[in-house]
């Protein structure tokens, strides 16, 4: 095939898919651009892999835009099918994301939930047939992940109040789609409604900790100059106007006083007269 003239032959090879892909491929870019700018205002690790993840979303997208003639894999959206190498990579990359945010569990979950997809793996090596359930394991094993990653997402310190449940709800129902996947019957209808629930949930998830990170920012922020003003409060509250001879001390009022009718009168502290050693072995 010509790679010039894919493009007039991909709607009639998938008509059910194409649109939902195109617009799934514009959404995650637009996730990338909007993670990549929460990355600039603040460089967190999470923020990082978070972007790697949706890296390679579009990459994912992109694949399944090519024809088979063109790219060799580029059937494997179209046909309802998940290049494995391309699963895997998503999941470790948010798997790291979910670590930074603290939840240092989930790596060992995920690592401990691939020795099965190993097993298979070796069984092929030496040429075993691929079980029926590999295909729903992976399915159900992703939803699972990123249904894990809602409820972290949902309860992070790091993204600023009900901002974040926007993040949490597109994961969510990201982790309900792949969920009920191995479940249907026509996979063609199917993914073409899950790439169009794509779309929602990239932008959702994207604009759910864009947003939360600015805020957080704005709030650190504004509690760093009301730590500066109440500093600068202290300092100049702090100031006592004494007389370098006579020891005597400026009121507010403009008025002299001594050292002790000040202490009583500013704060709720009694002045209690005792003896410094000094002064106790002159007396």
């Amino acid at each position: 095939m010509n790679p010039t003239s894919w493009l007039a032959e991909v709607p009639e090879q998938f008509p059910a898919t194409i649109t939902p892909l195109v617009s799934a491929l514009v959404s995650a870019l637009a996730a990338v651009a909007v993670l990549a700018w929460a990355w600039r205002e603040d460089r967190e690790p999470w923020l990082g892999w978070l972007i790697v993840s949706w890296l390679v979303w579009v990459g994912r997208y992109a694949i399944g835009m090519l024809p088979s003639g063109v790219w060799p894999f580029g059937d494997w959206v179209s046909q309802g099918l998940q290049p494995v190498p391309v699963f895997l990579l998503r999941d470790f990359a948010f798997v790291m994301a979910l670590v930074h945010l603290g939840a240092h569990q989930v790596r060992t979950v995920w690592v401990v939930s691939l020795l099965p997809l190993l097993a298979i793996a070796v069984g092929a090596a030496v040429g075993q047939p691929t079980p029926a359930w590999a295909g729903p394991y992976i399915y159900l094993g992703h939803s699972l992940l990123w249904l894990a990653g809602a409820m972290v997402v949902g309860t992070s310190v790091r993204l600023h109040g009900r901002v974040r449940l926007l993040a949490a709800a597109g994961l969510a129902v990201h982790a309900v789609i792949l969920g009920l996947v191995p479940f249907q019957s026509e996979q063609q209808v199917w993914n073409a409604i899950g790439l169009g629930f794509s779309s929602v949930v990239h932008l959702s998830v994207a604009l759910g900790i864009g947003i939360g990170v600015h805020q957080r920012l704005l709030d650190q922020r504004e509690l760093a100059e009301l730590r500066v003003a109440r500093a600068l409060e202290y300092v100049v509250r702090g100031m006592v106007p004494m007389c370098a001879y006579c020891r005597s001390v400026r009121s507010a009022d403009g008025g002299w006083t001594t050292l002790e009718a000040f202490v009583s009168e500013s704060t709720e502290a009694p002045v209690l007269e005792v003896r410094c050693p000094d002064c106790a072995a002159r007396v």
